[in-house]
């Protein structure tokens, strides 16, 4: 009787207490009328100093791996540029060369990340898209500044690491966000790359004698090649000095092993440089700033989508379970995962008979299921298949519980269950694995502290954000809380 008085008691003071928190932030929370700036502004109320120094490490380790990325941009663009505009005196610059680098292949970079930043919905319509999509991911440039971080102090680098790779086991929450810092990076590095380009070009126009020529296997007649060159200079037409003249165009022409006279072909430099701003960098800052803006936005989708956000919003808007306990709706089985608790209105899947029958989950869970479904054991794949397309039929914003025994390791064949639940059930569907402690004699088995961990160790690896390991039911309550003497 003590022990139940006691936990009755401490049921009402964390009820009392969630209620005044509820009261207290409301009102101020209100100020902002869109979830995500009420949740920014919850956030920014956390005041705690391993919070406070934790983003400001990330901030940190984000601006010097960019950092690091625009360094190695400028030195690629003085690379590019010295290597484009090499001339020694017995071959002019290639104009055709100039086009490839700075129009076609410029064109080409900026369709591959388009295609790399299409949503994955869209992706899954063309055949083969997502492969290129993932390859391409991991062809980016941005990726670099991954390479980059292990020149960083151990705290930042660790702080960098840590944020990435949250994204990257959280893909249907952060997928988004990574992707879009990622071709932010790119994009920062493709700038830097061509602003070095065309500063060295301007610094070899300056203060060495470059000479151009166009040369070619192709039959291009100099009329054919004057067209090719005003369609380029389409966007400056107006312009007449940044456009060559088919004067020029004709005397440039050029064959290795013929003499030419250099200082009649340095009128194309006008034109070269308005290619390397207009095809090169321009593209680029506009590709920058889009993808800063989409970073932005990922981000904020991805604050609210984060698991926990929703019962954090309720908190603040006054309707959150907090109400359900105070009607008695109250269970044995809260995850402390930022989840919510498990409630009736849940459906119950007893893995292996963890459980063993409807009457005794719902006497471990302390609420009547809405749906019993055993799983596997004895079962076969294919009634294991069948149990999943049922839930993913019936399964409503409750969630779902996996009720596992808890003295068995996680095997395979469980993950590969909960994997496929998940990809039968909603995105946000929270899923719960519930341990249970105590066989059907209700005798507790095992070392509970160290098996719990492993399941939590092997759930978490599945990078479900929306799945997690509750706290195990089944123990005696002088195991879960201390008696009174």
């Amino acid at each position: 009787m003590r022990v139940q008085a006691h936990e009755r008691a401490t049921r009402g003071e964390r009820l009392a207490e969630r209620l005044r928190l509820q009261e207290s932030l409301g009102h101020q929370a209100q100020e902002s009328q869109s979830d995500t700036g009420r949740l920014l502004w919850l956030i920014d109320q956390s005041d705690g100093p391993a919070i406070e120094q934790r983003a400001q490490q990330t901030h940190t380790a984000f601006s010097f791996a960019g950092l690091i990325l625009a360094v190695l941009g400028l030195l690629s663009g003085v690379a590019l540029g010295s290597a484009v505009f090499y001339y020694d005196g017995r071959s002019p610059v290639n104009i055709i060369a100039v086009l490839g680098v700075f129009v076609v292949l410029q064109g080409a970079l900026l369709l591959l990340a388009a295609l790399a930043a299409l949503p994955r919905a869209w992706a899954r319509r063309l055949p083969g898209l997502e492969g290129v999509q993932e390859a391409l991911r991991l062809a980016s440039p941005g990726r670099l500044a991954l390479l980059g971080a292990r020149l960083l102090p151990q705290d930042l680098r660790e702080a960098l690491l840590a944020a990435i790779g949250r994204s990257g086991a959280h893909q249907r929450v952060y997928g988004r966000v990574q992707l879009w810092a990622i071709l932010r990076w790119s994009q920062l590095y493709a700038v830097v790359l061509n602003l070095a380009a065309a500063a060295t070009f301007v610094y070899l126009v300056s203060f060495s004698d470059l000479a151009f020529g166009w040369s070619t296997t192709l039959k291009i007649e100099p009329a054919q090649m004057h067209r090719i060159v005003h369609g380029v200079a389409l966007p400056w037409s107006w312009n007449e000095t940044l456009t060559p003249s088919l004067e020029l165009v004709e005397r440039s022409r050029y064959f290795r092993g013929t003499p030419f006279e250099p200082e009649q072909r340095g009128g194309w430099w006008p034109f070269v440089l308005a290619v390397m701003l207009v095809y090169g960098l321009l593209p680029r800052v506009i590709a920058l700033l889009i993808a800063s803006r989409r970073l932005q936005v990922a981000t904020q989708k991805a604050l609210v989508a984060t698991p926990g956000a929703s019962d954090l919003l309720c908190l603040l808007d006054g309707s959150d379970h907090a109400r359900a306990e105070e009607n008695g709706d109250t269970t044995a089985s809260t995850a402390g995962d930022g989840l919510g608790p498990i409630g009736s209105g849940s459906v119950v899947i007893d893995w292996s008979r963890a459980a063993g029958s409807s009457v005794r989950a719902a006497s471990l869970l302390g609420f009547e299921p809405a749906r019993y479904e055993p799983a596997g054991g004895a079962r076969s794949i294919g009634e294991d298949r069948d149990t999943v397309e049922r839930i993913a039929r019936s399964a409503g914003q409750a969630g779902v519980a996996v009720m596992v025994k808890l003295w068995e390791p996680p095997v395979i064949e469980t993950t590969e269950f909960l994997k496929a639940l998940r990809a039968a059930v909603s995105g946000g569907l929270p899923v719960r694995v519930v341990p249970v402690a105590c066989d059907g004699d209700g005798r507790v088995v095992g070392e509970t502290g160290v098996l719990l961990e492993q399941w939590r160790r092997r759930v978490s690896a599945l990078g479900d954000p929306w799945t997690a390991v509750a706290q195990p039911v089944g123990l005696s309550p002088r195991r879960q809380e201390p008696a009174d003497d």
